[in-house]
C-alpha cells in the first residue's frame, strides 16, 4: 500500500479510536492455505502495520516502540526485524522489491523525508534542496522510486537511486498538481493530476511518452490510480459525491467497475501480475471494513476477514506469489514476535 506517511499515521490513530474497546493493531500476512496470520508488533502491546511484501515473501512496514514508528522487515525465518530509525524520526517501510531494497519515509513532526535501505548499507537518502515534504510510494525492481513532493505544490517525481537522479514528472496540460503511486518493472508510473477546477484523473508516465491522461470512469469528476503491475493493469477508486466506485483500468477494457460487499464504501490498494486485487470493503451489517480479495476485475470480492476477534482489517498489498499484507485490529494485546 502506497500511502504517504503521515496520513497512514493519521488513518492507524482513527482505526484504533473508533474500533471497539480501541484495540491494539497488527500487522497480518495472508495466503490461501493458512489464512490472515499475525505478525506481532517489535514491542509488546504496540501497533504495527504491514504495508508492502515481495515474492520472496519479505515483508515491510512499521511498528511502534515507546510512541515512536520503527520500520520493520519481517521475514517466516527471522520474525519481525527493526531497520531502526531514518536520522532519528519517526520511520515507515513502505515497499519492497525483489532483490530486498526497501523504500520509506520518516517524519520529524513537521516534515517528512524518503529513503532507500538495504541490509547490507542501511539508509539512503532522497537527495533534495530546500525544506519541503516528500514521501516515497513504491519501489521497482531496478531500484526507481516514485512519490510525491509537497511544496507550493504537489509534484510527482521519480528517483533513480542508482543514478542518484531526481525528476518532476509534471502535470497534466492544464494541471496544477500530480501525486505518483506506483511503479511496474517496465518504469512505467501512474497516478493521479489534479486540476484547478477541483477534477482528479488518473494518468499514465513513460520516459518515451511522458505523463498521459486516462480521464475518471464514467459519471465521476475525482479518480485516483493506487497500483499498476506489469501488464499494465491498473486499479484505484473515484469519488462519486456520497460513495467511491473501485475500478480495474485495461488497454483492452478500458474502465471495469469492481463489486464490493454489498456497500458502498471501499478502497483498492494493489494488483499483482496475475490480476489479483487487494484493497478492503465496507462490510454492510456492521458498516466496518474487512481486507478484501478480487481474483480478477470481474468477481466479486472475498471476505478475508479480521484476525481472531477483530473487527476490521485493511488489505495494502499482494505479491505474486498471492500472499497479502496489511492490518487488522485485536480484542485482546498480543505479545511481540
Amino acid at each position: 500500500m502506497k500511502t504517504p506517511f503521515f496520513l497512514i499515521l493519521s488513518a492507524v490513530l482513527f482505526f484504533i479510536l473508533t474500533s471497539p474497546a480501541k484495540a491494539v493493531t497488527h500487522a497480518f500476512i495472508w495466503n490461501s492455505d493458512a489464512g490472515m496470520t499475525d505478525l506481532g508488533s517489535l514491542a509488546d502491546g504496540e501497533d504495527s502495520v504491514a504495508l508492502g511484501i515481495n515474492d520472496n515473501g519479505q515483508v515491510v512496514g512499521y511498528s511502534y516502540v515507546n510512541n515512536v514508528s520503527h520500520g520493520f522487515i519481517w521475514t517466516e525465518a527471522t520474525g519481525m526485524v527493526d531497520i531502526g530509525l531514518f536520522e532519528g524520526n519517526s520511520t515507515s517501510a513502505t515497499a519492497i522489491n525483489s532483490r530486498g531494497v526497501v523504500a520509506g519515509d520518516s517524519f520529524d513532526g513537521s516534515h517528512t523525508l524518503s529513503f532507500l535501505w538495504k541490509s547490507t548499507g542501511g539508509f539512503v537518502s532522497l537527495p533534495q534542496t530546500g525544506t519541503y515534504n516528500v514521501a516515497a510510494e513504491a519501489i521497482n525492481d531496478s531500484k526507481k522510486v516514485v512519490g510525491v513532493r509537497y511544496r507550493s505544490v504537489n509534484e510527482a517525481f521519480i528517483w533513480d537511486s542508482k543514478r542518484g537522479i531526481v525528476q518532476s514528472l509534471g502535470f497534466l496540460p492544464g494541471g496544477d498538481a500530480s501525486e505518483a503511486r506506483d511503479i511496474n518493472n517496465l518504469d512505467h508510473v501512474t497516478g493521479w493530476a489534479h486540476f484547478p477546477n477541483g477534477a482528479q484523473h488518473v494518468f499514465l508516465w513513460t520516459r518515451s511518452g511522458g505523463m498521459i491522461d486516462f480521464g475518471t470512469p464514467e459519471d465521476t469528476f475525482q479518480a485516483y490510480a493506487e497500483a499498476i503491475n506489469d501488464q499494465e493493469e491498473i486499479v484505484g477508486e473515484a469519488d462519486l459525491g456520497s460513495f467511491e466506485k473501485l475500478f480495474y483500468w485495461s488497454g483492452a477494457v478500458g474502465y471495469r467497475i469492481l463489486q464490493t460487499l454489498g456497500a458502498v464504501a471501499g478502497n483498492v490498494l494493489d494488483i499483482n501480475n496475475a490480476g489479483v486485487i487487494v484493497g478492503n470493503c465496507q462490510v454492510p451489517e456492521t458498516s466496518l471494513f474487512h481486507a478484501v480479495l478480487w481474483p480478477d476485475s470481474l468477481s466479486a470480492p472475498q471476505d478475508l476477514g479480521t484476525l481472531p476477534g477483530g473487527s476490521y482489517a485493511v488489505a495494502f498489498g499482494i505479491n505474486n506469489v498471492g500472499q497479502v499484507v496489511g492490518q487488522s485490529d485485536l480484542t485482546t494485546k498480543t505479545d511481540r514476535r
